[in-house]
């Protein structure tokens, strides 16, 4: 994990603690403030911000993704297994989600 503070150890595990429980729009008001946890995979756990974020995309979590991604999210972002986002959007079939992360990727680098 990168190094963090305490505190924003403890904000990042609260926020992951909403995402796990589907509340993506709550995790992404708690890291609004702190875009640089977005991407980080604390230890013990299996996914970033951005991971539950792509998880939850189906049709109607779409624009918590979007929102995700616009505070700093990385769709190549990899989980403790080595699935990036992306990834983890594809093994639960959310296609609308992949086509927004893989947008999102191409505007970044073009």
């Amino acid at each position: 994990m990168a190094e963090v503070s305490a505190a924003d150890a403890a904000l990042l595990h609260a926020a992951l603690d909403a995402g796990k429980k589907a509340d993506v729009t709550e995790m992404a008001d708690m890291l609004a403030g702190v875009p640089h946890l977005l991407n980080v995979v604390p230890p013990g756990r299996e996914f970033a911000a951005i991971h539950h974020a792509a998880y939850w995309a189906n049709p109607a979590g779409v624009p918590q993704l979007r929102r995700v991604l616009s505070l700093g999210g990385d769709p190549h972002t990899l989980t403790s297994g080595g699935t990036t986002a992306i990834g983890v959007a594809q093994e639960r079939e959310h296609h609308g989600a992949v086509v927004v992360m893989s947008a999102h990727t191409a505007a970044a680098s073009g």
